[in-house]
């Protein structure tokens, strides 16, 4: 591994993703609440956040394909590599900025505040997690690795 690259690490990357699917779910939770009218689903109110309701379901899908993606690489019956943990936990690092993100751009429309995104999404812990592999030596190091296994299609 490039020596700049941090070593893949699935906790770190585990870590993280429970910080942003716990605020997905509750994010769910209180779009599903804004959309009732008399303990019923209300088309109307659905409409009125529809925007939002769009993009969480967005940002469930990439959430789960990126906790698959950290089981995969970490399952050694498989035989999966360094190339794979590194990928998954990149993936990782760019779902994790990407829900935050998102989320800290409309918190109220989400049915968040504000201060607990900031607090929860932007937290160190979150913060640096992001950080350490979003770095360029991550992106060089899988980069290198699929072009030594001959993946590039060159």
């Amino acid at each position: 591994m490039s020596m700049n690259a941090p070593k893949a690490d699935a906790n770190l990357a585990t870590k993280a993703l429970e910080v942003s699917g716990n605020i997905i779910s509750e994010i769910t939770k209180n779009l599903a609440g804004l959309c009732k009218e008399k303990n019923s689903i209300s088309v109307t109110k659905m409409d009125e956040n529809q925007l939002v309701a769009y993009g969480i379901s967005w940002l469930t899908a990439e959430q789960k394909v990126a906790e698959n993606f950290l089981k995969y690489a970490w399952n050694d019956q498989i035989g999966t590599s360094e190339l794979e943990k590194q990928m998954a936990v990149t993936f990782a690092a760019e779902t994790v900025s990407h829900i935050r993100n998102e989320i800290i751009s409309r918190p109220t429309e989400y049915a968040i505040p504000s201060e607990k995104v900031l607090s929860v999404l932007f937290s160190t812990e979150v913060s640096s997690f992001i950080e350490e592999f979003s770095k360029i030596s991550n992106y060089s190091f899988i980069a290198s690795k699929i072009i030594e296994k001959g993946h590039a299609g060159v």
